[in-house]
């Protein structure tokens, strides 16, 4: 049987496709430039599974001005630690579907239920990531995600580092801006 990776790299290639993103070639994210500035992320990541004999994934999703990284810094861990969980995005009364299947430890799955719950993980994804990343297009609104999810990326932004409309996007960004 193949790999969770394998299958969610499949499926969500299928579902992500009119929506704008594509597969990150190296990592296990599809992402979309909007506005030749924003770059939006869904991520697979495996977590430790919290029931005995499964294991366990989450889906991440994040935003990103081109400008964030420096030339040949980013790798396939590159966005694992300022994504949210798609739970943080999902009403507290929906996270708990089951123990199995609470979006707060992450899916539970075995080689029998793998392809259920990506198309669980999807539903979700569609239902409440999507509209969280279309409501950032632009810079402003990419501030204001920041201000509220990530403060950390607008550090010394007067200064023009990091986050700074001045730096100009390099390598990664400009490969995946000419295939969008």
């Amino acid at each position: 049987m193949a790999s969770l990776q394998t299958m969610f790299n499949q499926y969500y290639a299928q579902q992500l496709k009119p929506f704008g993103f594509q597969k990150l070639k190296g990592m296990p994210a599809f992402g979309r430039i909007v506005n030749g500035e924003i770059l939006h992320i869904i991520k697979l990541v495996n977590r430790y599974p919290m029931i005995r004999g499964k294991k366990c994934f989450n889906v991440t999703v994040g935003a990103w001005s081109v400008y964030s990284f420096h030339y040949g810094s980013i790798d396939r861990h590159t966005f694992d630690n300022y994504s949210q969980v798609l739970a943080c995005l999902v009403p507290e009364e929906k996270l708990e579907l089951s123990q199995e299947d609470s979006l707060s430890w992450g899916l539970h799955y075995d080689e029998g239920n793998m392809q259920d719950k990506l198309i669980l993980s999807f539903d979700m994804v569609r239902e409440y990531a999507l509209p969280f990343l279309d409501g950032i297009q632009t810079l402003q609104d990419y501030i204001q995600y920041c201000k509220r999810w990530r403060p950390i990326a607008l550090k010394d932004a007067d200064r023009f580092y990091f986050d700074s409309p001045n730096r100009q996007p390099r390598g990664f960004y400009g490969q995946l801006s000419a295939n969008v």
